[in-house]
């Protein structure tokens, strides 16, 4: 009988081993994911005429940027190749954003039908940018927001191995 108790104890010692060492390295992924693949907020800076926002290239050698749209937290992805603003469905209806006119598209995933729609706020950083155009597309995943070029039009932009600079100047 003490051996039998002891082996039981021997069992569920292992077992609680294994599952610290399992949740242990659940962890160390998460904190690893966080500091390498987190994007990183913008370097915002006010100069004499207008603003610059710098962002950091980020794993995948692309320009990611935390922000908001109409006060929904998103990630915008940097998309000099894209005509107009892309949004995901789950954006665009945590945003409220309206649904107007069908319209196909041509993404880099193929064509796609989509959904014309307006943008009252765009925020990066204290920045905020007013009334834009944009495209609903529900297939879209693995992306929040593409700012596409009828937002960086608005901008001169200067990139070099690992950043990427946005200038606005004020108009007088």
């Amino acid at each position: 009988m003490n051996n039998n108790n002891q082996s039981n104890a021997n069992r569920l010692g292992g077992v609680f081993l294994t599952i610290g060492w399992v949740i242990g390295i659940a962890l160390v992924s998460l904190l690893i994911h966080l500091a390498f693949y987190a994007p990183k907020p913008a370097s915002i800076t006010e100069i004499h005429d207008g603003l610059k926002i710098t962002i950091e290239r980020s794993h995948d050698a692309h320009f990611r940027i935390p922000g908001r749209i109409n006060g929904i937290e998103v990630v915008f992805l940097v998309d000099t190749g894209a005509t107009t603003i892309a949004v995901s469905e789950s954006v665009a209806r945590a945003a409220q954003l309206p649904v107007l006119n069908t319209v196909i598209t041509q993404t880099a995933g193929g064509q796609s039908t989509g959904y014309f729609t307006s943008i009252e706020n765009i925020e990066i950083g204290d920045a905020q940018f007013e009334d834009f155009s944009a495209i609903i597309i529900p297939d879209m995943v693995g992306v929040d927001v593409l700012l596409g070029m009828n937002f960086l039009k608005n901008f001169s932009i200067k990139q070099d191995q690992q950043h990427m600079t946005l200038t606005i100047h004020n108009q007088t």
